[in-house]
């Protein structure tokens, strides 16, 4: 390639004489009309090729389709789940803090009870019965 760019430099052009490969050169043993059918022959096999291929990629499309619903499915029946599982937790707080409050103002109420009935004893009262002397 050098030699070539170096030669167009000084002016004497491309070489005449020079060997191209092709690959749609015809071997010399295959007469001019073999050389279309055997090409025919090569696109139809490659067309089958891709025509399986393609069929095969279709079915895989489909499939990974198929999955792919089922797991938006999946994924929307999880959040509902999720969603009224967080309701219940929410409620059962609610209730939780319900019941402490219930339990503060029952013992508020018991040591205000407890209270009076400290402040209001009774003085005990004593009943003393006379003594029966000298009955028989």
């Amino acid at each position: 390639m050098r030699n070539l760019l170096k030669h167009r430099q000084q002016g004497e052009g491309t070489p005449l004489r020079r060997r191209v490969g092709n690959i749609l050169d015809t071997p010399t043993n295959q007469t001019h009309n073999d050389t279309p059918k055997n090409f025919i022959r090569s696109v139809d096999v490659l067309v089958t090729e891709a025509d399986k291929d393609l069929m095969k990629a279709i079915k895989n499309q489909d499939a990974l389709q198929a999955e792919l619903f089922r797991l938006a499915e999946d994924f929307k029946q999880r959040a509902v789940e999720f969603e009224r599982t967080k309701l219940e937790l929410q409620n059962s707080k609610r209730q939780c803090e319900l019941v402490k409050s219930l339990l503060a103002d029952a013992t508020a109420e018991k040591d205000i009870m407890y209270e009076v009935s400290e402040n209001m004893k009774f003085p005990s009262i004593s009943i003393s019965y006379p003594r029966a002397t000298g009955i028989q």
